[in-house]
Order: C-alpha cells, then structure tokens, then sequence
C-alpha cells in the first residue's frame, strides 16, 4: 500500500518479505527487546530521535478499582491474592490450548493454593466452562466478558501474576 500510494521512503527490516519495495533497508537488532522499541529502531532510521526503554504504564480510573475490588469481594476473593490466566485472542493460532490452561490451573491452585480467575471476552465463556470442567484441583473463576478494559487492568495489578494468551490484555 505504501508503495501503491507513491510514499517516497519507505523504510523497514531486511527480513521483510517485502524488502523490493523498501528505500531503507533496516538491519534487525541483534538483542531483544520490546516490540515498542524494535519498532522505534526504525524511527531512528527515519531520522527521528526515539528514547528507548521507555517504562509503560497502564492507567485506570478509580471507579476502575473499585468495580475490580466489589467484583473480587462479590466471588470471596478480596483482599486474598489470586492468580489471573488471560485466555482470550483474536485468533485460535494465539491461544493456549485449553488443557493447558486448566493443566496451569490445577498446578497454581495445588502448588500454591491460591484461588484462579479466568478472564477474556465475552465471547471467551464458552472456553472458560471448559477450563473450568477439566480443572480439578480448584475450579477457576470466570470473569470472562465481566469487565472494561480499566477494570481489567485494575483486576491485574491485584493479582500475585498473569498469565496471558497472545492478546492485547497481555500488554497490561
């Protein structure tokens, strides 16, 4: 598209499958990074100034922790800590199988003893009865479909860690 609308320079990585119609071609860093500052490297190609390793915050508003406090109150979990397991994407290749996600889950509840909440969309429900039917040891808690994204956000800064699929919600 770049190319088709007459952009001048287009600048990207040498392993693009599109490199052909580059004006830049960018060498791809050699450490790891974030994937906000791999794209940044190529700001810096553009002449740009870019800081790198920027920190990221999430924000939220108070009404956000407060729905995320009376959620967790409302299933027995405030002010215990819980460990939360993201199990929504927008694509199947993204997701964890959900065997694995209630493998995780019997391991987390047995291991540590501590309670389990599943969290996605509301279209994520479906999968979280079977999560929820194949863990044994405790079952989980679904909150699938139940929050904002600021309340989600304010759901996880509660929990001891979260494990996510491939999402936007894996960035919080």
């Amino acid at each position: 598209l770049a190319w088709l609308g007459g952009i001048p320079e287009r600048i990207g990585y040498e392993t693009s499958k599109r490199r052909g119609i580059l004006t830049i071609v960018v060498p791809v860093p050699r450490q790891a990074m974030h994937q906000v500052d791999y794209f940044l490297v190529l700001l810096k190609w553009a002449g740009l100034r870019v800081r790198f390793g920027a920190e990221y915050r999430f924000y939220y508003r108070p009404e956000d922790e407060k729905e995320a406090q009376d959620l967790l109150k409302k299933r027995g979990l405030e002010p215990k800590r819980f460990v939360a397991l993201h199990i929504g994407a927008n694509w199947e290749p993204k997701r964890w199988p959900f065997s694995h996600f209630a493998r995780l889950a019997n391991l987390v509840s047995e291991t540590f003893s501590c309670p389990v909440v599943l969290t996605g969309s509301l279209g994520d429900e479906e999968a979280a009865q079977k999560i929820m039917a194949r863990a044994t040891a405790a079952p989980p808690i679904s909150f699938c479909g139940k929050t904002s994204l600021g309340v989600l956000g304010a759901l996880y800064r509660r929990a001891a860690f979260v494990v996510s699929s491939d999402s936007g919600p894996l960035h919080i």
